[in-house]
């Protein structure tokens, strides 16, 4: 049968098969079970579980699978613990639409963490007032944009950090922390082993 997945207001995703949706019609109304409410995590954990080898992400000549992806995300939520960040904090993105932005999204979502996106086309002044607005700990600058973060790092009143695009990238290969193992697609290729992250993570922040 046929799986129907629908975003929900939370930033959850919602879903129920087809099967369930005919048996639910039969049901009196107050007896209709309510469809389970997955976290992105559990998207991603599920995905890989399911489809390890499928293509999730497409850049150039750059591609990630649904196993790729689960544990690329899981690094990045590893590191983002490591760093010191908690669900509620928020990071922002300064940069264009890329694979390296969906892995930090996904990365950041896993562990309730708001990624805020800003518009590259906007002036300093108005970039800088939204990321103090939002509160951001750590300012993302996708690739080609590190002199624009830079030229408004003085103006910033919560960012604790301006990492670029290579420094975002090493947060791929930060360990995983027991506090987000992940799951999934990694389990079932054989329980790959890894450490603490936050060792990782400081040398990212302070480099």
């Amino acid at each position: 049968f046929r799986q129907r997945l629908a975003t929900c207001g939370s930033g959850s995703i919602s879903w129920r098969n087809t099967k369930t949706q005919n048996q639910e019609r039969a049901m009196p109304q107050n007896q209709v079970s309510q469809p389970p409410l997955l976290s992105f995590d559990n998207f991603i954990t599920h995905w890989a579980h399911e489809h390890p080898d499928r293509l999730a992400l497409r850049e150039d000549d750059r591609t990630l699978t649904f196993g790729e992806l689960e544990e690329r995300t899981a690094k990045v939520a590893s590191a983002l613990i490591a760093a010191g960040l908690k669900k509620g904090d928020r990071i922002a993105w300064l940069g264009k639409n890329s694979d390296l932005y969906y892995q930090l999204f996904f990365g950041a979502a896993r562990i309730g963490v708001v990624m805020v996106p800003v518009g590259w086309r906007l002036a300093p002044a108005e970039i800088a007032y939204i990321v103090n607005d939002t509160q951001a700990r750590l300012l993302f600058a996708g690739p080609g944009f590190d002199a624009a973060a830079e030229a408004i790092r003085g103006d910033l009143k919560h960012i604790e950090r301006i990492l670029g695009a290579d420094a975002a990238r090493r947060f791929h290969r930060a360990r995983i922390t027991a506090g987000h193992s992940g799951g999934g697609a990694r389990r079932r290729r054989g329980g790959a082993r890894y450490g603490n992250a936050r060792s990782m993570a400081r040398r990212i922040l302070s480099a």
